[in-house]
């Protein structure tokens, strides 16, 4: 989640980034909408519903980002506390559910109702905790260990290019994930996680390049 109000320095980069993270998101879940519609297969319309999430997530982060510092005056008022609430918790619940989707995909999960059990769980411990910044890091954080966990197997396992560029990408993202842990008292690890996330998604693009090109 960003910490504008923390790094002022940092503003328009990561503003920036959220943008770019967004359209990265997106593109790839158009991309899998495609595939789905030309072969039908399932995995391909969780893995693009999941980035939709993921893309929509980084959207409303940038929007209320823009609300916050524009209305930052107009914190007392009711509409603009509202506003405030959405924008902290809507983020974090479109992510959850994108990666959470992602991971069901990945692991070839056929009960739909483990994927809503474990989302609802995450959901709810994010709103009864006095700390919800760190309840949505550490689920974050353990999705993507599994995520990353299993394209690291499945390397292995086929020892092919895509798989280990894919790999490293979940593997950036999960890095990522644990530093934001740490970002909760030292800015630089933000700055940090970030970077990361940045890293992680222009792998991804590599890797989407790579299946076109094949």
């Amino acid at each position: 989640m960003s910490q504008l109000a923390l790094i002022p320095w940092f503003f328009t980069y990561d503003l920036a980034l959220d943008v770019l993270f967004a359209v990265i998101s997106l593109s790839l879940s158009l991309f899998a909408f495609k595939i789905f519609k030309v072969t039908a297969q399932k995995q391909a319309r969780f893995f693009g519903i999941s980035f939709l999430f993921i893309g929509l997530s980084y959207f409303v982060q940038f929007f209320f980002s823009i609300f916050k510092i524009s209305f930052s005056d107009l914190s007392s008022c009711k509409e603009a506390w509202f506003f405030s609430s959405c924008g902290f918790y809507l983020p974090m619940m479109l992510m959850i559910a994108g990666f959470m989707i992602l991971m069901y995909t990945t692991f070839e999960i056929k009960n739909r109702s483990v994927l809503c059990i474990l989302l609802l769980i995450s959901l709810v411990g994010l709103f009864l905790s006095s700390n919800p910044l760190l309840v949505y890091y550490l689920v974050l954080t353990l999705i993507l260990a599994f995520i990353a966990g299993s394209f690291v197997k499945k390397y292995f396992e086929k020892k092919q290019v895509l798989s280990l560029v894919t790999a490293i990408a979940f593997l950036f993202l999960l890095f990522g994930s644990i530093h934001f842990l740490f970002s909760l008292n030292h800015q630089v690890y933000y700055v940090l996680g970030r970077f990361f996330e940045l890293i992680a998604y222009l792998l991804i693009l590599v890797n989407v390049y790579l299946v076109l090109k094949r």
